[in-house]
């Protein structure tokens, strides 16, 4: 069952051995150490309403580790599962395949919306899952702002108002995060983010980590 529920997790293959115990130790210690707390402090067995979410990122560096170790923390959760109680329902995706994923239901015929997901179904998926990965958060440039932000709201305010973790890695720092969430001055979904993760963020500039993979 957990195998199960890890391969249907969304977790990209590249990623599928991506522990914390094959993190290079190095100048994420800092980083490591508290996607680890995170990850052994989560609820397993229950639905982890009011567990706090995270927010990794950097800004001037690419390939520091935040995708390894989002999975980590999702393949720790999963292994701390001993067979009682709830089986952790995770859904890790990137932000540029979420909203592929979703425009790709406005191109469908009448037949096909009877039978394929449809938007509201992706949105409900993704608010009900017991922990959700969103990965890349701001990675792809796009014009549709008002659709990125109205999708992104969405999420945040649906787990906001579930009480239900989301964890997000990101080459934005806070401020560029408000930027790519919210249309000035609205801060609507930065301030429920904000609230999610208690104030507190893991910052990850430095070496490429890919460099050493």
């Amino acid at each position: 069952a957990r195998e199960s529920r890890r391969s249907s997790s969304g977790i990209p293959p590249r990623y599928m051995t991506a522990k914390f115990e094959t993190f290079k130790a190095g100048s994420q210690d800092n980083a490591l150490n508290k996607c680890k707390e995170y990850a052994e402090e989560y609820p397993v067995g229950e639905k982890p309403r009011g567990y706090r979410s995270l927010y990794l990122w950097s800004t001037n560096s690419w390939g520091t580790g935040k995708t390894h170790l989002a999975s980590a923390i999702c393949h720790c959760i999963l292994d701390r599962w001993d067979g009682t109680g709830r089986l952790p329902y995770i859904i890790f995706t990137s932000e540029p395949d979420l909203f592929r994923r979703i425009q790709a239901t406005y191109s469908y015929d009448f037949q096909e919306q009877r039978t394929k997901e449809s938007e509201s179904d992706i949105i409900n998926q993704i608010a009900s899952a017991d922990l959700v990965v969103l990965d890349d958060v701001g990675k792809e440039p796009r014009s549709d702002m008002r659709f990125v932000r109205r999708t992104l709201f969405a999420i945040i305010n649906a787990r906001y108002d579930s009480q239900l973790p989301l964890v997000v890695t990101a080459n934005l720092n806070p401020t560029g995060l408000k930027s790519h969430l919210d249309e000035p001055p609205t801060e609507a979904s930065f301030n429920r983010f904000i609230s999610m993760i208690k104030q507190k963020h893991i910052h990850m500039d430095g070496e490429s980590y890919r460099k050493h993979e």
